[in-house]
């Protein structure tokens, strides 16, 4: 497989690799430094909470970590409800409290790696973080929306298909694109913006988010995952055929999903939880 063709709209056997097999994890911050990362990373926190409706379903408090179950996809950071599972509940869940530990141990064991030199820094990876989270989940929308059309019940793959193709979609479309699209970002970008420090956060180069995505893909050591490692497989290409790059368009641009009421964008349907 040739990673160097990776391109989000082509499904095609292909793998997304870091810039390097090892990244030396070296603390950026000593503690007294780290504690105003702490506080903008708090900040974050209050804006996400603020622009985003907290559901707590009572699923998710019965699910084990990162294991697909009961109907809907479990991941580390964040669950996907399909509309197959519940018309109502349907959509992204991001799992808050993980996904603001999981960011300060990539900042602090990394941030020597990633560059990080002051507060706008740390701000600047929160969104390609961010963006690689969305991504991710998705995903798993448009496999959903392409079983629809193809009259088969999801999931269609099997869960190293597509957590795979997840992770591969997130970690390539991520460090092609600088920002989430507009409408998602709309909302998700107000807590980057909270306690007024808009003005102060870079956007990461093509280089920096590809550095930042390599520190996320060493955090959580993908390399050593089965299941979550970034990588489009032969059996997924064959699964999902030609019908992923306008389901993936349409779901980018913000498409509806498929049989579901035309008024409910995926982008509406992001959320946090507790849990």
């Amino acid at each position: 497989m040739d990673e160097g063709r990776n391109r989000p709209y082509v499904l095609e056997p292909s793998a997304w690799e870091p810039l390097q097999d090892y990244i030396k994890e070296e603390p950026l911050f000593v503690p007294e430094e780290f504690e105003e990362v702490n506080y903008r990373i708090e900040g974050i926190e209050e804006g996400l909470r603020k622009s985003l409706e907290r559901r707590d379903l009572p699923v998710f408090s019965e699910v084990g970590e990162t294991e697909e179950s009961k109907g809907i996809v479990v991941d580390f950071l964040a669950f996907y409800v399909p509309y197959h599972y519940s018309r109502s509940d349907w959509g992204i869940y991001l799992r808050l409290p993980k996904i603001l530990g999981a960011f300060k141990g990539i900042v602090r064991n990394y941030g020597a790696y990633i560059g990080i030199s002051n507060i706008g820094d740390v701000l600047g990876a929160f969104t390609v973080f961010l963006a690689y989270i969305y991504w991710h989940e998705l995903t798993h929308h448009i496999v959903e929306d392409i079983c629809s059309m193809m009259g088969a019940n999801y999931p269609v793959l099997s869960r190293q298909e597509e957590e795979g193709l997840a992770e591969w979609h997130a970690f390539v479309t991520a460090e092609r694109r600088l920002s989430l699209p507009y409408r998602p970002y709309r909302r998700l970008n107000t807590a980057i913006i909270s306690r007024g420090i808009w003005w102060k956060i870079p956007n990461p180069g093509k280089e920096a988010r590809r550095k930042i995505l390599s520190a996320i893909y060493y955090y959580f050591r993908r390399d050593k995952d089965p299941i979550y490692k970034p990588i489009v497989r032969d059996s997924v290409v064959k699964k999902l055929g030609l019908l992923w790059t306008p389901v993936r368009e349409a779901s980018v641009r913000g498409g509806y999903a498929y049989l579901v009421d035309s008024r409910e964008e995926v982008y509406h349907r992001v959320y946090w939880t507790i849990y």
